[in-house]
């Protein structure tokens, strides 16, 4: 699942890329993350992080669709709550509240798992 967050908070994007992982981190219940932050800035264009989602062990292994939802969801509103000024997943922008993230992170796996 791909995700894209935009933010102004030049904290945010050095705190990002120093944590920058090597390998997807497991962040709960089979679900791990990754993420890039492009190295180009310019004028009046917000940085961003492009966030990648793999949920192939979670899905694979019967692990409920929900529970997946709520380790995305949780992971999203802790790392960039309050510092995030625009959140696209899956190409399709979502306002930064939990319930409306987990939703689409719902939608999203339902679609591409079929389940």
């Amino acid at each position: 699942m791909e995700v894209a967050v935009f933010f102004p908070d030049l904290d945010l994007d050095v705190e990002m890329t120093n944590s920058q992982p090597a390998e997807p981190l497991a962040i709960g219940d089979g679900v791990t993350v990754s993420w890039h932050v492009p190295l180009i800035k310019s004028g009046d264009i917000p940085k961003t992080i492009e966030v990648a989602f793999q949920l192939a062990a979670a899905v694979g292994g019967g692990i409920a669709l929900n529970v997946v939802a709520n380790v995305i969801t949780d992971w999203l509103m802790r790392r960039f709550k309050g510092r995030a000024e625009k959140l696209v997943i899956e190409r399709q922008e979502v306002e930064f509240e939990a319930g409306a993230i987990k939703r689409i992170v719902l939608e999203t796996i339902t679609q591409d798992t079929g389940r």
